[in-house]
């Protein structure tokens, strides 16, 4: 201990985290829980990729762009939550879930942002999605469109407690070099069903995003039933999974009912097409499928957690998570 804090103690804390040089402190302080989501992409088109970071609990997202020598704070953009729309509320969860491609296939990365706690009209957590675009300047408020299910052409329509947009993924679904957008709104109502849920496929055209199907398991070629407390569409990944150079879409339903276990979980798997994910032949998976480990049984919750990995022979492989899976009781060693 040197004499100079012997004789004055420990300098008082400091309630304003480190912030790096070149990132506004004022708008990234402790409270806005930054980097709770990230998303990579190359949003200027300069070779170098860049990265989105949410601040949630903020209602905010920072951009930093990438250099020969990484990630820079040069030139670091803010986006908060009025970049959604005028009225954007605090407390919307804005950049909660982030995902990034290029949707128009212009060759820049595009940034799409949910705002799943976002209320529309009298609906409270209703939620929405902000689209922003990749320019040569980078990412760009000028231009963004914003989803939601009382947007034209979306199916289902805006009510209480959807999250829309609580999970997202992106990526070339139909093959045409353009990424389509998959939101989860895992608490949708299906009928009576509370929290059965659906997801939502927006379709990449040259002008952009177009909103497509939705799907949900009261759909006769997915397999399962919608029941209240499914969660289907609560975790999402895209993966190429039969070789075809389309990616498929993994939906997770990680409070699905098999048998007499209760909220075990499972996947369903939409197979692509050259019009992107289709019901037909749709598969069904859960821990009672042949070949698979461990069995069903009540709050497994598989399928809460997705990924898409490249397998060592070039392929793409899943994994799926079961974060409450219980553990073989352990063996005493003498």
């Amino acid at each position: 201990m040197s004499d100079a804090s012997a004789g004055s103690g420990l300098p008082a804390p400091s309630r304003r985290p480190k912030i790096s040089p070149g990132i506004p402190a004022n708008r990234f302080t402790g409270s806005a829980r930054l980097g709770e989501a990230l998303a990579s992409g190359y949003f200027n088109g300069d070779c170098y990729a860049d990265l989105a970071i949410s601040a949630a609990s903020a209602s905010d997202m920072l951009i930093l762009y990438g250099s020969a020598s990484g990630l820079t704070t040069t030139n670091s953009a803010g986006f908060d939550r009025t970049a959604i729309r005028p009225d954007g509320e605090y407390g919307s969860g804005f950049s909660i879930d982030l995902a990034a491609a290029d949707f128009n296939g212009d060759g820049f990365d595009d940034v799409a942002a949910a705002a799943r706690d976002e209320g529309i009209g009298s609906h409270y957590n209703a939620g929405g999605v902000v689209v922003f675009p990749g320019t040569s300047a980078g990412l760009a408020t000028a231009g963004s469109t914003w989803w939601d299910q009382d947007s034209p052409g979306v199916p289902g329509g805006v009510e209480t407690l959807d999250y829309f947009g609580a999970a997202m993924t992106a990526g070339d679904t139909d093959g045409d070099g353009r990424a389509e957008l998959i939101v989860g709104v895992p608490e949708e109502s299906i009928g009576s069903k509370g929290g059965a849920g659906m997801v939502h496929v927006f379709r990449g055209t040259a002008s952009g995003l177009v909103a497509g199907p939705a799907y949900d398991q009261d759909n006769a070629q997915i397999p399962g039933d919608a029941e209240a407390g499914d969660s289907f569409g609560a975790a999402l990944t895209l993966a190429d999974l039969d070789r075809d150079g389309r990616r498929d879409l993994v939906v997770g339903v990680s409070g699905e009912t098999a048998g007499s276990a209760d909220y075990t979980g499972a996947v369903n798997v939409l197979f692509s097409t050259p019009t992107g994910p289709s019901a037909t032949g749709a598969a069904y998976i859960d821990q009672n499928t042949a070949g698979l480990p461990g069995a069903n049984e009540d709050s497994d919750r598989f399928g809460a957690g997705l990924s898409r990995v490249v397998n060592a022979y070039g392929g793409e492989a899943l994994i799926v998570s079961a974060p409450y899976e219980r553990s073989p009781t352990p063996t005493r060693v003498p």
